[in-house]
Order: structure tokens, then sequence, then C-alpha cells
């Protein structure tokens, strides 16, 4: 039974998808004894990528995302830049296709060491995101994360010195939590990223597309800490962060043939725009009922994370203005 999802978005790179598959098996025993599963979200792929995804018979979905200009996107209340509306669009999808009663958002281009989701794991609850020690190198546009590890282990898949990294991560582990963090990769239960309202379609802006007033991951972590969870950072779960990012693609896309019946299998319908204010009432996040959403809610009331009416004898949960109606009777 698959207890845990690990989401990893893809865009055009086989090299990265083949690396951080191989990577995350490697070092995962839970996705090669079943407990974990590994899926891909093919974000706006190439057909390259689809074949190839297809022939190594990865867990994947594809999703194709409406493209908007960067004034409509302004209009309903993010900034720049535009891609980010459908990066955030792709790891929802992930969210809601995941079959695991938790998930991990990771990116393309992590590495991983022994133990690292073992280390997530046993820090996580209902009231936590926990993410990654991320060790970075120093990139000449993006510099280093705020909170991550200094070092370098190579800035491509064919330099990276994974036997090094492996030792480094041995010496600088250490059992316990910090406040914060990156925001990649995190654990966090995933029907309590649902009440939240998922990351938001966008950075946020301000005045003007321009002026980004917070950003969508700074968003989102906002909104579930306004439900009390909290975010923390394991120091004993180590990943390598290679800021490589997707920038080949494969040169043969054009003499790529695809059974379009068969890519139909994996595309995954649109789902309904998500509010960008809290202050909006309204909600457009339908939860298919599973056997962990009972678990979920008592957790949650149990901790004082949410209003409760007992007096209808049902408990009315309101999150983030969002109702949703638990009715199963209180016991007097």
């Amino acid at each position: 039974m698959v207890k845990i999802s690990i989401i990893c978005l893809i865009y055009k790179s086989i090299k990265l998808m083949d690396a951080v598959w191989e990577s995350a098996h490697k070092y995962t025993p839970m996705l090669r004894n079943g407990e974990a599963e590994f899926l891909f979200v093919a974000n706006d792929p190439t057909d390259a990528v689809i074949k190839h995804l297809i022939d190594k018979k990865y867990n994947f979905i594809i999703n194709r995302n409406k493209h908007y200009s960067e004034d409509e996107l302004f209009e309903k209340g993010y900034g720049i830049p535009e891609y980010i509306n459908r990066v955030y669009k792709g790891y929802n999808q992930g969210i809601l296709h995941a079959k695991g009663q938790r998930i991990v958002l990771i990116n393309s281009d992590n590495f991983f060491s022994p133990d690292w989701l073992e280390n997530l794991m046993k820090y996580s609850d209902y009231k936590s995101v926990i993410t990654s020690q991320l060790v970075e190198r120093r990139h000449e546009k993006f510099s280093v994360f705020p909170g991550a590890i200094e070092h370098y282990f190579g800035d491509c898949i064919e330099n990276f010195q994974e036997d090094e990294f492996v030792k480094f991560s041995y010496k600088v582990r250490k059992t316990g939590l910090k406040n914060g963090g990156a925001y990649m990769p995190a654990i966090m239960y995933r029907d309590v990223a649902i009440y939240a309202g998922l990351y938001p379609e966008g950075n946020i802006a301000g005045k003007t597309k321009e002026e980004i007033v917070r950003f969508g991951d700074e968003y989102f972590y906002d909104k579930l800490a306004k439900m009390g969870v909290s975010h923390y950072t394991a120091l004993d779960s180590i990943v390598y962060h290679l800021k490589e990012g997707e920038r080949e693609a494969s040169s043969d896309n054009e003499n790529i043939k695809l059974d379009e019946e068969e890519v139909k299998k994996y595309e995954v319908p649109e789902y309904k725009p998500l509010p960008v204010s809290d202050e909006d009432k309204t909600s457009n996040i339908f939860l298919e009922p599973k056997l962990i959403h009972n678990e979920v809610i008592n957790q949650l009331i149990n901790n004082n994370l949410v209003e409760t009416t007992p007096k209808y004898k049902r408990k009315q949960i309101k999150i983030l203005g969002v109702k949703i109606k638990w009715k199963k009777k209180i016991k007097n």
C-alpha cells in the first residue's frame, strides 16, 4: 500500500528525469518495497519526454496548462514571471492525483543521501511541514538559498560528485529541527495541503504585475501557518540541489510519433481556479473522500486548528474560509 507520494515536475530534460528517478530509488527503500510512489508530473512536456516516460514505464501524469499573458494573470491577482503560474499548477495537479497519505514535493535537480526520507518522516505530523537540509553550490545568478549549506558537488549531471556528497552528508547531519528553511523537498499531509487551498497559481502581485508582494511558495506556507501547520527543516535529511534546471531538451522531438489514444490515458483534466485571497469565501477544491479523510479532520479538531459548531450534532469545519461538513455525530 502506498503511504507516501514523491512528486516531481518534469518539462523537457530526459537526463534530469532519469537522474532524479535513479537517485531517489537508490536512496529511498520505501520506493523499492512499494510503500512509496514516485510520481512525475509531465508539465507541458515535449513529445520526447512523453515517449521516454512511456518507454521507461515511469509513473506519471500529463498536465496541459492554459497559457495566460502577464496582463491576464495580473487581472487574477498574480505577478511575473508568467511561467510560475504553470509551475504551481503542475505541483497542485501532483498533490491532487497522489495516492499517498503524505506527499513529498521535490525538484528535478535534487540528489539524495541515505535516510533522507526516513529523517523527514520521523518529524512529520499533521501540524508540520518538514523540509530537507539543502546543500547548494553558489549559483552565479541565484547565489545560495538562505539556510542552505554552501558546498560544491557539481553543477550538472555529468560532473555531480555523488560519493563525495554522500560522505559529506554524514559529516553535516545532526538530529533535530530548525525553524523555517527551504521550500523543497518538503513532506506534508496531502489532505492538509488541499484544505489550505494548495499553491496559488502564481506569485502574488502588488499594484503592478512587476511588484511581487509574496512569492507563491511563501504564500502557500503562510496559509499552512494560519492553519497551525509549522515549517521546520530536518537537519538530518540532506539533499543536494544541483541548481541546473531543465536547460537542455531532446533534439529528436520532430521525429517522434506518439499514439494519441495512449497519451490521453495519462492526461489529467484542468482543475477549477483557486481563489487568490483568503478573503474570498469561495472554494473550488473538491476532495474525493478517502479513508484517511476523517483521520485528518480528527487531528485538526483535536489540535484546535479548526472552528467547530457542536450544537448541530456535527462539526462544520471552516479553514481559510472553506467550509467542510463532517457528518459523523459527536459523542456528548
